[in-house]
C-alpha cells in the first residue's frame, strides 16, 4: 500500500509536467510565438519605410532625381576618360572649364542641401542626407572606371555625352536645392550664419 501511494505521488507531477510541456507546444501558442516574432520583425521594416518617406519629404523627391542624374554624369565622365595616348585627347577651353565647374558645383550643392535640410532632424536622416551625394559620386566613378576598362569602344561616345549630362544634372540640382541656395545666400549676407528654414 505504501509503495502504491509512492508510485501515485511520483506519477502525478510527471503528468502535470507532461501536460505543461504539451501546453507549451500547443499549436495555438506556437502561432502566437510566431506572431510575436513577426511583430518583432515588423517595426524594423515599418521604420525603414517611414524613414525613407520622411527623407523624401524633407529633401524633396527631386533631390533623389538629381542624385541619380549625378551618378550617371560621373559614370559617363569616368567611362570616357582618356586612358592611353592613342585615344582622343581631352579638349581644352571654355567647354572643359564649364565641365570642371559643373563637376565640382553639382555634388557640392547636393551635399549642402542634404546637410542643411536634415541637420535638425534625426541623425539617421542626416547620415542619409549627406551620404547619398557622396555615394553618387563614388558609385558613378567606380562603375565608370570598370566600364571604361571593359568597353573601351564606347569611350568616345561617353566623352561627347559628358557635358550634356553634366548640364542636365546641374539643372536638376538647382531645382532640387533651390531652398538651400536661398539659405546660403542669406548666410552670405548675414556673415556666414546659416538659419534653419521653417
Amino acid at each position: 500500500m505504501f509503495l502504491l501511494a509512492r508510485y501515485v505521488s511520483w506519477l502525478t507531477p510527471r503528468r502535470v509536467c507532461r501536460g505543461r510541456r504539451h501546453a507549451t507546444a500547443a499549436p495555438g501558442e506556437l502561432a502566437t510565438s510566431g506572431g510575436a516574432e513577426s511583430l518583432h520583425r515588423g517595426p524594423a521594416h515599418i521604420y525603414d519605410r517611414h524613414m525613407l518617406e520622411a527623407l523624401i519629404q524633407i529633401v524633396g523627391p527631386m533631390f533623389l532625381v538629381a542624385i541619380a542624374l549625378e551618378t550617371v554624369s560621373v559614370l559617363a565622365e569616368q567611362w570616357g576618360a582618356v586612358r592611353s595616348p592613342d585615344e582622343e585627347p581631352p579638349k581644352h577651353g571654355a567647354l572643359a572649364l564649364l565641365a570642371l565647374i559643373l563637376t565640382i558645383v553639382t555634388p557640392g550643392l547636393l551635399l549642402a542641401h542634404g546637410f542643411i535640410a536634415t541637420r535638425t532632424h534625426d541623425q539617421s536622416l542626416l547620415l542619409f542626407g549627406i551620404g547619398l551625394p557622396i555615394s553618387a559620386v563614388l558609385i558613378g566613378a567606380l562603375l565608370g572606371a570598370i566600364l571604361g576598362a571593359v568597353a573601351t569602344g564606347a569611350a568616345p561616345l561617353m566623352r561627347k555625352l559628358t557635358l550634356p549630362l553634366d548640364i542636365v544634372a546641374f539643372a536638376a540640382t538647382i531645382y532640387a536645392t533651390l531652398s538651400t541656395i536661398q539659405v546660403l545666400v542669406q548666410a552670405a549676407q548675414n556673415g556666414g550664419v546659416v538659419q534653419a528654414t521653417p
